[in-house]
Parts: structure tokens; C-alpha cells; sequence
């Protein structure tokens, strides 16, 4: 019996990925690469490199120019209805998963600052927890900086509105910063008051205050006058100086609730911090990591006067 059957196509042939349908849509409803690109977020060479060679591997035109636009070819049609039919596939299989979803599970990483995680969010997460036993948390501290995608995190709490064009963020609010001081060291050298006062005091370091640049100016004074008496990366370790009188340390203004023995020093300061939430679109679409989320934009907006009153 004879086989007539198609022989197989050279591996070299054909759309090799969902990535390559992907691209022939976005020119399609683009009209032109620049577009394209727009949908893809991409760049414009990108995206022209690219479908020349899917046309190429394929061995035909998909699309003819006319004017500044692009027309489909008859291939280009045949191709077009498929490719939106495999979209729509796509999008039915994941509406699916998502539906089946019923009881997230796993990890979701959880990047804030060692500070906010010691004094309130730690505490607060033990409501998410209770609520969400399936779900797993692995907090990492951080100096409040937004590095998503290549860390493997899901979500961060930092202090600036996050700048990555892919990075999804909500501002919770403002947090003011003060000086502080033990009662020994206040007895001993008495308050800070104005800048012109610095140098009969000393001060502590915090590099994520360097890393934000908070109290720059004041800072830059301290250096030049040698008057930085320790500096640490770890906000633990920082106000244990501060408590116990070596010297000055710079602190988000609700310190003040949690360690009654510390003095506010009256010199004011310009500084407040913008405390966002952030994740990335290409992660955030997980369920476990979208009720992580909704937890906590919640919750700063109805418990988070403490913090930011």
C-alpha cells in the first residue's frame, strides 16, 4: 500500500513558536512596524529583523507595503485567521487554569526593607497566613530597590516610584524622617537644632539612606567634617547605635512608637519617603502573587496611619 503521506518539512521550515504568531499579529494590527513595536514594547528593529526572517524561513510574503502601511498577501490572510484562532486558544487555556485555580498555592517572594518588615509588615502578614495557608512567603530584605525579574522576586516595597517601563506600581503613602538620639546622648551633648550645631555631635550611617540619598546635604556636612562615629548595612544594628548613645541616626518618624527611649531631635528635615508596591507584569499574573497584592494594598490603606501619619 502506497504511502501518501507528506514527507516532513526540512527542521529549518516553518513558525517555530507562539512568540513568532505573536509578532505577525502585532504588525498586522500595528500596520507597521513601529506598531508593532508599541505593542510589543519593543523597538522598531527589533521587531523588522524579526519578521523578515519568519518570512524567510517560511519561504513567502506574508505582508506588501503600501504607502506607509502594511497589506496582508494571500498566505498572509490564510496565516492571519490561524494565528488569531491559536490566540484565542491560548487565551481559553488560561482562562481554564486561572478557573481551575481555586485554592492558590506555592511561594510568592516578598522583597521590603529589613526595617518595615521588622517593625510592621511581618506582623501584619500573619493575617495573610492565617487566611491563605497554602500560600508560602519568603521575605528578602532589601535597601528598597526594584531588581524583580532577574531575583526571581514576585513583589517589592521600596521608597520611589518604580522608573522600568514593566514594573506594575501602587504608592501607599508618604513616610516623614527625623533625627533621633538616647537620653545619654542628649545629657551628654545636648540637642541638634540647626545644621550650623553638627559639629559638636556625632552620627551613624545607614547605606540605604545613602542609597536614597535622605538628608544629603546634612550627610555631606557629617563627611567633611569627619563626624560619622559607625556605619552599617543593617537597620538592626543601626538603632542599637542609636540606643545606645553613639550617636545620631536618621529614622522614619514612626521609630518613635516602637522605642520609647528615643529623643527626637527639633532640627527639621525636608526628607519623606514614598513607600510603593510593585511587581512585574510578566509575574503578577499569578494568582497567589495577585492576593499577596490585594493584601497588602489593603491593608496600608486601612492600617497604614501609623505609618504614614
Amino acid at each position: 500500500m502506497a504511502d501518501d503521506r507528506r514527507p516532513p518539512l526540512p527542521s529549518e521550515y516553518g513558525i517555530k513558536a507562539w512568540d513568532d504568531l505573536r509578532l505577525f499579529l502585532a504588525v498586522v494590527r500595528g500596520g507597521h512596524f513601529q506598531g508593532a513595536a508599541r505593542i510589543l514594547r519593543t523597538n522598531q528593529t527589533t521587531v523588522a529583523r524579526r519578521f523578515r526572517r519568519m518570512e524567510e524561513t517560511l519561504g513567502t510574503k506574508l505582508l506588501e507595503r503600501f504607502g506607509q502601511e502594511f497589506r496582508l498577501t494571500s498566505p498572509g490572510s490564510e496565516i492571519f485567521e490561524r494565528a488569531v484562532a491559536v490566540e484565542q486558544l491560548t487565551q481559553e487555556i488560561n482562562d481554564r487554569v486561572r478557573a481551575l485555580d481555586v485554592r492558590p498555592s506555592g511561594t510568592v517572594k516578598l522583597s521590603v526593607t529589613e526595617g518595615l518588615a521588622n517593625l510592621w509588615l511581618t506582623t501584619r502578614l500573619a493575617e495573610f497566613c492565617r487566611d491563605n495557608p497554602d500560600i508560602n512567603l519568603e521575605i528578602i530584605p532589601s535597601h528598597g530597590e526594584y531588581d524583580l525579574l532577574t531575583s526571581g522576586i514576585d513583589v517589592a516595597i521600596g521608597w520611589h516610584r518604580p522608573t522600568e517601563p514593566r514594573l506594575v506600581g501602587s504608592r501607599m503613602g508618604f513616610v516623614s524622617f527625623r533625627l533621633f538620639a538616647s537620653e545619654e546622648y542628649v545629657a551628654t551633648y545636648g540637642m541638634l537644632s540647626d545644621i550650623e550645631e553638627i559639629g559638636r555631635h556625632h552620627f551613624l550611617q545607614y547605606d540605604t539612606h545613602v542609597i536614597q540619598r535622605w538628608s544629603a546635604s546634612l550627610m555631606e556636612a557629617v563627611q567633611a567634617m569627619d563626624l560619622i562615629k559607625l556605619r552599617t548595612s543593617s537597620i538592626s544594628v543601626y538603632v542599637i547605635a542609636v540606643r545606645a548613645g553613639i550617636g545620631i541616626g536618621l529614622l522614619p518618624s514612626f521609630y518613635r512608637h516602637h522605642y520609647s527611649d528615643l529623643v527626637e531631635m527639633p532640627m527639621e528635615l525636608a526628607d519623606r519617603g514614598e513607600l510603593w508596591v510593585v511587581s512585574h507584569e510578566e509575574t503578577n499574573s499569578s494568582r497567589r502573587t495577585r492576593m499577596l497584592l490585594d493584601f497588602l494594598n489593603t491593608d496600608f490603606r486601612k492600617n497604614g496611619r501609623y505609618l504614614f501619619g
